[in-house]
């Protein structure tokens, strides 16, 4: 159960890094073409 969590929690963290990653490119693209 333990483990089952932790693995919930990883997928999660990559998940909203990944999302932020993608917004930080949308708004740095954005900032150059501006």
């Amino acid at each position: 159960m333990h483990h089952f969590l932790g693995l919930t929690l990883k997928t999660y963290f990559l998940k909203i890094l990944t999302i932020w990653k993608h917004t930080y490119t949308l708004i740095y693209k954005i900032g150059q073409d501006g």
